[in-house]
């Protein structure tokens, strides 16, 4: 478990946000961001089940590998997101 709660587990949680801030920089209204959104929590809802009942079992070197793929997924979609945001777009839209 501690490789899961310190390796995998904060890198789940920057992939939400940065894919949450994402998601928010394309659509038009709020609701439509926490829709999109919401469907991220259906996948890590997914492997905490998976685990939690046994079908899913995650040795120490796949907990690794996976939050190694995690976090280099989360560099790329922070620097989309970063390159992609326009104050002055979101300023008109208000």
């Amino acid at each position: 478990w501690w490789p899961m709660m310190f390796w995998l587990t904060p890198a789940l949680a920057v992939l939400g946000i940065s894919a949450t801030v994402l998601i928010s920089s394309r659509v038009r209204t709020f609701m439509e961001a926490y829709q999109l959104s919401g469907s991220l929590v259906v996948l890590v809802l997914a492997l905490v089940f998976g685990q939690i009942s046994g079908v899913l079992f995650l040795g120490v070197g796949t907990v690794l590998v996976i939050g190694t793929l995690v976090w280099a997924v989360d560099a790329v979609l922070i620097y989309l997101s970063v390159s992609n945001f326009k104050r002055s777009s979101l300023v008109a839209r208000l």
